[in-house]
């Protein structure tokens, strides 16, 4: 007969090979050695007994170091260094990644780039950025990423803010709470145009005549500019400034645009055709009503989320029109913001670099806010 020791407990194996499973014998990492001893006959032999002590000695620190270190557990802490590369590219096939942020140019001569720039089969080659080797800990997080399937094999937004807080928070590969995914924001297709802006007037300095605004605003991402959303209005007297307020923060957009024109410069007054007014004062089904401006884009370039627009004291400009399609995103690619830090830089490096590919064939765009 003999002992099989399995993950649910012990078994019992009888001399025909019938496996008898023992109930209520959990398993357990042996925790001392099985002792050497010397025959009877040499036990009056010191050195004998010297030799056989030590070598139980070692025996059991060599027990006691590989129930202290885990092989296939990568985020023990005493896995680090040599080991932690021989695990990982013997056990899970992962090499220790390189973090660059090294970009390259690569001019050649002739048709390759504006005439006489560069000599006929002449080139130029530039390079620039840094290339860092993974320390232990964020290789471990690299392993993380790719091994771990604790949450679930189906795609959610929970399980893609989880996956990317691991990698932010989860120090040495271990694993994150809900509380600090909170922190990633996930945004799937494009990205929802804002609400009304706030609007107010400031002194402006200057001699600019009452009038009312219309504006809207429109959220931008690094992908591109969305619709514009609704409109506001206000009435500024004589002398005063419009101000636009930020939209609020928006998962995915890092800055925003505002768009201003003047609906009437005689707020309120309106007069249609016939019997609206004296005699010969307006056409028949006419209307001396003030022309309206489309409100057209007032900053040269977008404006950080949080940062307030205002009127220049030479009034409004006549800039680019409202936008007429969505480009925050695109189909199928979701948009994931980070807050900033050294391990959210990192992680941007190792996302556009390949070494972290999103699951279940998603695309992605990151987003340091």
């Amino acid at each position: 007969m003999g002992w099989l020791t399995t993950e649910t407990g012990q078994s019992l194996l009888t001399e025909t090979g019938e496996q008898i499973l023992l109930e209520g014998a959990p398993y357990l990492p042996l925790q001392t050695t099985i002792l050497s001893f010397l025959y009877e006959q040499f036990n009056d032999d010191s050195d004998l007994n010297a030799f056989v002590a030590s070598f139980n000695a070692i025996a059991q620190t060599y027990l006691d170091w590989f129930n202290a270190t885990p092989l296939a557990v990568y985020t023990n802490p005493n896995i680090a260094g040599p080991l932690l590369d021989w695990i990982a590219q013997g056990i899970y096939g992962i090499a220790r990644p390189v973090f660059s942020s090294q970009t390259t140019q690569y001019i050649a001569g002739l048709n390759s780039g504006p005439l006489n720039a560069r000599a006929v089969n002449g080139h130029l080659f530039l390079q620039s950025g840094t290339a860092t080797i993974a320390t232990d800990d964020y290789y471990k997080r690299v392993m993380t990423w790719w091994l771990y399937t604790g949450t679930s094999r189906r795609f959610n937004a929970t399980l893609l803010r989880l996956k990317v807080a691991r990698f932010l928070y989860g120090v040495n590969g271990t694993d994150v709470t809900l509380d600090q995914a909170q922190s990633v924001h996930v945004q799937p297709e494009s990205v929802t145009p804002p609400g009304p802006p706030v609007l107010s007037d400031t002194m402006a300095g200057g001699a600019i005549a009452a009038r009312t605004y219309g504006a809207r605003a429109s959220y931008v991402t690094p992908l591109g500019e969305g619709l514009a959303g609704a409109a506001a209005a206000l009435t500024v007297p004589f002398n005063y400034r419009l101000g636009v307020a930020s939209p609020p923060a928006a998962n995915g957009a890092t800055t925003w645009n505002a768009y201003v024109g003047i609906l009437s410069t005689n707020p309120g007054k309106f007069i249609a055709g016939l019997n609206s007014g004296p005699v010969n004062a307006a056409p028949v089904n006419g209307t001396n009503k003030r022309g309206v401006a489309p409100p057209t884009r007032q900053n040269t370039t977008p404006i950080p989320i949080g940062t307030n627009w205002l009127e220049p004291t030479s009034g409004l400009i006549a800039g680019l029109p409202l936008p007429t399609q969505d480009e925050t995103n695109t189909p199928g690619n979701f948009l994931v913001t980070i807050p900033g830090g050294t391990a959210s830089s990192i992680f941007q490096q190792a996302f556009e670099q390949g070494l972290l590919a999103f699951p279940f064939q998603l695309n992605a765009t990151i987003v340091v806010a």
